[in-house]
């Protein structure tokens, strides 16, 4: 889970990025078990985060939405427990999307839609 302000997409992808040039075999994580096949498990870590964004980008097609917004739908078929964590890590994507110019924040802040030309800004 990247949870904003201490953790950061952008900084979370650049790692990966840097452990995928290394070209590990096995990664030995601070928690959870080993990982035999590091390159595989690299690739699924950015990949899972590439869809994710589309699924964000998807959902703001429409109106200006909040993270929690988000969740919803993008998380419906989870349990309703987990979406107070994936509704920071929505934010995550967000504020990455937003310094990457394509999301702005509309209204008083907490909704983001997205920018010209991926979107109408409102």
């Amino acid at each position: 889970m990247i949870d904003p302000p201490e953790g950061d997409l952008t900084d979370y992808l650049r790692s990966l990025e840097r452990m995928r040039r290394l070209g590990p075999r096995v990664i030995y994580p601070g928690h959870g078990p080993i990982v035999e096949r590091a390159m595989e498990k690299i690739e699924e870590y950015v990949d899972h985060r590439r869809r994710r964004e589309e699924e964000v980008l998807r959902a703001l097609l429409g109106s200006p939405r909040t993270p929690q917004d988000l969740v919803q739908e993008i998380y419906a078929g989870y349990a309703k427990e987990l979406y107070p964590a994936a509704s920071r890590s929505l934010l995550a994507h967000l504020l990455k999307l937003e310094r990457e110019g394509r999301v702005v924040r509309s209204g008083h802040g907490d909704r983001f839609a997205l920018s010209e030309p991926w979107g109408n800004t409102t």
